[in-house]
């Protein structure tokens, strides 16, 4: 791609079967905005050389796609690798995504909507952007504008899109809570959770369950097997695709 990106979605990843779904995710999104997505290997210890190989042919596959690894000196929930796709990167601005989230649909149009509704030159009016994820327990968040939590599972790395501005991006730390220390310095060093943009849309879900890819083709989707209490007793049921017993 001759002409830069708008977004760099930056993927950390061990190499895990979903990435491929995560990355079609990004490929079957219908949009217009000019996209790259960088695929950062964790490659402490040797800890996933036998997994690493399955990202490597994946991103050989489009030529959005690129591929690098990351030595962070610890495994700590992909944080180092997410700091260092941030200098890969070529996009004016970045969003992270797990290697088994995916993004929803719509979620391309939205962060371009978001960017160039405020300036069509996204450079001059620079903001940082928080939207809204489905945890994996189902519950969308963030939940009440202007509210940065610090207990886990509030703040997610798939909620911000920043401008990507070296000298003023934060650090993934190394703790488990290095998404909310990573959004809040951002927030300051772009002046301050009054500056920040909280946007309604939905453009992310993390783990999502197989019968939940909404990349795959209709009819390819498991069936979802539920249990429900009878008097006391599970019983196992079936759901069909829409959610009726079968």
């Amino acid at each position: 791609m001759s002409e830069r990106p708008l977004l760099s979605v930056i993927v950390p990843t061990v190499g895990r079967p979903s990435l491929e779904r995560t990355l079609r995710s990004l490929l079957e999104q219908r949009c217009w905005l000019r996209w790259e997505a960088v695929l950062v290997g964790d490659s402490h210890a040797g800890t996933w050389t036998a997994q690493l190989p399955l990202a490597r042919e994946l991103a050989r596959r489009h030529e959005r796609f690129v591929y690098t690894e990351h030595d962070g000196g610890v495994h700590a929930w992909g944080h180092p690798q997410r700091n260092h796709g941030a200098t890969v990167a070529k996009g004016r601005y970045l969003w992270w995504l797990g290697d088994d989230d995916i993004a929803l649909p719509g979620a391309f149009h939205a962060i371009q909507e978001a960017v160039l509704r405020r300036n069509p030159e996204p450079d001059a009016d620079p903001r940082v952007y928080l939207f809204r994820w489905i945890a994996p327990w189902k519950q969308v968040l963030w939940h009440t504008a202007g509210y940065l939590g610090e207990e886990p599972g509030h703040i997610d790395a798939e909620m911000i899109v920043c401008p990507n501005v070296p000298e003023r991006l934060g650090t993934w730390t190394n703790r488990y809570q290095g998404d909310y220390d990573f959004i809040c310095e951002t927030a300051h060093r772009w002046g301050g959770p009054e500056r920040v943009v909280w946007q309604p849309e939905v453009i992310a879900q993390a783990q999502p369950s197989e019968a939940e890819d909404w990349t795959r083709p209709v009819g390819e989707a498991p069936p979802v097997y539920a249990r429900v209490v009878v008097q006391t007793t599970l019983v196992p049921r079936v759901l069909g695709a829409v959610g009726v017993p079968a």
